[in-house]
């Protein structure tokens, strides 16, 4: 399934669904705005074709994934077969934005070269399993504790998966969602309205129209 999705996505040759794209408005200036990208999402687009527009307002150089490095050498013209391997030494790199995979990827592989995504049922426990999904989880945390930060995107196919959603939920029942936010996520057929809200100015913001529309 991977394989073939990552394929289309490798395929495609402009990123932006507008046309002409207009700078400011674009897909990319949009996503460069967060503090960081949690996604739940395991497939390749963004590695493929997202690159944080140089200059103002964040001045990001690069966008990189904490706790990972790249499985032997790099291979530019053979991004397909290009993996990343949980690194023992996890470092969060400065001037770059990052973005965590919440449910592993489909190009990643754990220390003893087995596949590192999270599919099925279980979540939560299938991710205690894995450090480096677990520290992601807890840095989710954070950033949703975080009085000062900015806002945040959680791109997904969904936000109904149970695991994302109740760390939210989560962090909503201490006082810190609203209760609107609070209430249209807690129902289990219906899509909330986004963005979330949060109280001190932040702002939890579910994004994947250009899934749709790309």
């Amino acid at each position: 399934m991977f394989r073939d999705m990552n394929r289309g996505f490798d395929a495609i040759t402009d990123f932006e669904p507008a046309r002409p794209p207009q700078v400011g408005r674009r897909v990319v200036d949009f996503l460069a705005r967060f503090d960081a990208i949690f996604t739940l999402n395991q497939d390749l687009l963004l590695e493929r074709h997202y690159k944080p527009p140089i200059g103002p307002p964040r001045n990001w150089s690069g966008v990189a994934f904490p706790g990972l490095k790249l499985d032997g050498p790099a291979q530019p013209f053979a991004f397909l077969d290009q993996r990343w391997r949980v690194d023992q030494t996890f470092e969060m790199p400065h001037n770059v934005q990052p973005i965590f995979k919440l449910h592993g990827s489909s190009n990643w592989i754990s220390n003893t070269g087995a596949e590192l995504l999270i599919i099925g049922g279980d979540k939560s426990q299938h991710i205690q399993s894995h450090a480096i999904l677990k520290r992601y989880r807890e840095i989710f945390v954070e950033h949703l504790n975080k009085a000062d930060t900015r806002l945040m995107v959680v791109i997904g196919y969904s936000f109904s998966d149970d695991s994302a959603r109740g760390v939210a939920l989560g962090t909503a029942s201490h006082g810190i969602a609203t209760a609107r936010a609070l209430a249209e996520s807690s129902l289990p057929d219906a899509a909330p309205a986004y963005p979330l809200v949060l109280c001190f100015g932040r702002t939890l913001t579910h994004f994947h129209s250009f899934y749709d529309e790309g």
